[in-house]
């Protein structure tokens, strides 16, 4: 069982559906909070629906269960931002992954998309993708110069904070990649208090 992840970014539309086409991609879920984007509004929800049309691409927005924005302090660190392990244990969230099992399992071939070029710098990757992962899910992230294994991206995230990992566990009983995940996500979190116009 395999999912793709894609970030439209500002990526030409045509460029956006050759790699839909080229994973033999027939539906996207968006997971943005917001389905809009002031840099590249041939993204925004109502015109992405009219590109994916008449290459038979579905559209489903979920962005309201997968997205990053959150505004319940239940699902927050103490700072206000909003904290992935706790929405992963939420109900409205597992909700929304079953609802990808299951298509999935009808065989549908599906992308999550949202609004990172690069998932590392993305919560598809590090919200989504890692509970997704976590279930035994294939996960593949469209690059468009590649398409890399989630695996792959871990790897990345890793060497990416490799300076602020404690390895040893001296001071945490936290494995290596949850420190790197848990890093990612005080990075990209949305706040309240701060929020983005973009990475949402």
């Amino acid at each position: 069982m395999t999912i793709y992840t894609i970030g439209h970014s500002t990526i030409e539309k045509d460029i956006f559906i050759a790699s839909l086409q080229k994973a033999d991609i027939n539906t996207v879920v968006d997971v943005r909070s917001m389905p809009y984007s002031k840099f590249s509004p041939q993204y925004n929800k109502d015109a992405i629906i009219e590109i994916l049309k008449p290459h038979r691409i579905n559209y489903i927005f979920m962005g309201d269960n997968l997205g990053a924005r959150n505004s319940n302090k239940d699902l927050q660190f103490e700072d206000g931002k909003v904290c992935f392990k706790k929405v992963q244990q939420s109900d409205k969230f597992k909700e929304s992954v079953n609802r990808l099992i299951d298509g999935l399992n009808k065989g549908y071939r599906i992308a999550l998309m949202c609004t990172e070029k690069d998932a590392i710098d993305c919560h598809r990757f590090a919200l989504v993708s890692e509970y997704l992962n976590s279930l035994g899910i294939d996960v593949k992230h469209i690059q468009y110069e590649k398409t890399e294994n989630h695996s792959d991206v871990e790897q990345r995230l890793i060497e990416k904070y490799y300076k602020k990992i404690d390895f040893i566990g001296l001071s945490t009983d936290k494995k290596p990649m949850e420190q790197a995940y848990e890093l990612l996500n005080i990075d990209i979190a949305y706040s309240d208090a701060n929020s983005a116009e973009e990475n949402i």
